[in-house]
């Protein structure tokens, strides 16, 4: 179900809701607004009209039955069904009817101005009427007449020209007339109009008209805006960017996964917002056939964010690190899910899994797996997958410093998996504090690992910054 951003109130600002007086009004910044003189057959209509409308929104039963609609109107947009038969938007529709109801005069009046006007100023006047009472009653047809007689006389200020054609593509997004509406957002776009988060708007229009065959479509729109708001030096919407993320978990597009995870977790980096990230980047990469490789650096990063929200988050990374041979961080993923409550170290998975982790734990440690990785890693002529596997062990076991010293050797192989090497680099330098680093060793990751690298890089630079 499609959900607006903005109200259209909101989109044109209060003042432009506002019925513009027959006299001159003063300016409040940018152009003067328009000097309006009625034809003098159409003066009488208008004064009348006017005052009966400000004083019918006056009224007391007016005003109830304002509020009321208001607040049906928040519920009917919370419960976010396209059904006009649902029971929000029936209430809503019928509390909307008591109040055209009651401003059925006024209703009358405004209409009658309508078929009197005959010179640009009537027609500016009566489009302002139109819009406020259409704001006023939620009626978006009379909206949309108003904007578009208000424009047709040529009178509305260049400022906000642009302003009132946006609100014409949202009424028609609202009405799902989602061409038109896609229409009239490109070519403000093209225009160089960028304000109310029309890209959001016109992603939307494609994710709406049709959700099995554009989602794509809109998410390239987010893509392209997003990238140019940031060359701009602008902020991001944080809703536009969960929205981007929703969507790529629909087509599981890794790539646009992670960058809409990633640019979520710039914005606000909490846990569910990195729990969210993870999650759709692992369900992504998983339906690509990712390496089990770079699902265990993806469990990493999820217990370095605390980006786990259910049981199953963290059921998989114990699944990631048993597959692996990763005995220290299973048991630590297994106590981390314990400790949040969601998991059972009783249930039947959990204990066969810290029962094998322990065994091969107390393998390593008589064994001094670790040493004598390390030693042979640093052999003449050690196989470059000899050093890679030692750097890995020590990462797993808590030596950051030692992994570092590993992967670095493995970074000079040209045989070495560069991808994997860079990833675990960014991975130990991370762990050492080295978070700059850290991200210049994840932004040379190329190809398949950048997914998982740029989220990786986000954290980094979070972590940098003290969040």
């Amino acid at each position: 179900m499609l959900r607006c951003k903005r109200s259209i109130a909101a989109s044109l600002g209060a003042a432009l809701v506002l019925t513009c007086h027959v006299e001159a009004r003063a300016g409040q910044g940018g152009s003067p607004p328009p000097k309006i003189v009625p034809s003098r057959d159409f003066l009488p209509f208008a004064r009348s009209a006017q005052k009966a409308w400000t004083d019918a929104k006056m009224r007391s039963d007016v005003q109830t039955r304002k509020a009321q609609l208001d607040a049906l109107f928040q519920q009917k947009t919370a419960a976010a069904s396209p059904d006009p038969r649902s029971p929000e938007a029936v209430r809503y529709e019928a509390k909307r009817a008591e109040l055209l109801a009651l401003l059925s005069a006024q209703a009358a009046a405004i209409e009658n101005l309508a078929a009197k006007a005959v010179s640009n100023d009537d027609r500016y006047f009566t489009g302002t009427m139109l819009i406020d009472f259409g704001g006023f009653t939620r009626d978006n047809g009379l909206m949309r007449r108003g904007l578009e007689l208000a424009l047709a006389s040529g009178l509305v200020e260049p400022e906000n020209q642009r302003r009132f054609n946006f609100v014409l593509g949202q009424i028609s997004y609202e009405n799902r007339d989602l061409l038109a509406a896609r229409a009239k957002f490109r070519e403000l776009m093209s225009a160089g109009y960028f304000e109310n988060e029309i890209d959001f708007y016109l992603a939307e229009s494609y994710f709406t008209e049709s959700p099995d065959k554009n989602v794509l479509e809109g998410l390239k729109v987010l893509l392209f805006y997003s990238e140019r708001a940031k060359a701009q030096g602008k902020s991001l919407s944080l809703q536009a960017m969960r929205r981007g993320l929703a969507k790529a978990y629909e087509i599981n597009d890794s790539l646009l996964a992670s960058y809409f995870g990633a640019e979520v977790a710039l914005l606000e980096p909490n846990r569910k917002n990195w729990a969210a990230a993870v999650a759709v980047l692992r369900i992504s990469l998983e339906a690509e056939g990712a390496d089990r490789q770079v699902m265990v650096d993806l469990a990493r990063l999820a217990d370095r964010t605390g980006g786990f929200w259910e049981a199953r988050d963290h059921l998989e990374s114990v699944r990631v690190y048993m597959a692996a041979g990763l005995p220290q961080e299973l048991l630590g993923a297994v106590q981390a899910g314990t400790a949040a409550g969601l998991i059972k170290a009783t249930d039947p998975f959990v204990s066969s899994a810290q029962q094998r982790a322990r065994q091969q734990l107390a393998q390593d440690q008589s064994s001094n797996a670790l040493d004598q990785a390390n030693r042979d890693a640093r052999k003449p002529g050690a196989r470059t997958a000899a050093i890679v596997s030692a750097g890995s062990l020590a990462l797993s076991y808590g030596r950051p410093d030692l992994a570092e010293e590993l992967y670095r050797i493995a970074q000079a192989r040209t045989d070495a998996n560069a991808d994997l090497v860079n990833t675990r680099l960014g991975i130990a330098q991370f762990d050492l504090g080295k978070f700059a680093e850290a991200q210049a060793s994840f932004a040379r990751v190329a190809g398949s690992g950048v997914p998982l690298a740029r989220l990786w890089a986000v954290n980094a630079a979070n972590r940098q910054k003290g969040l």
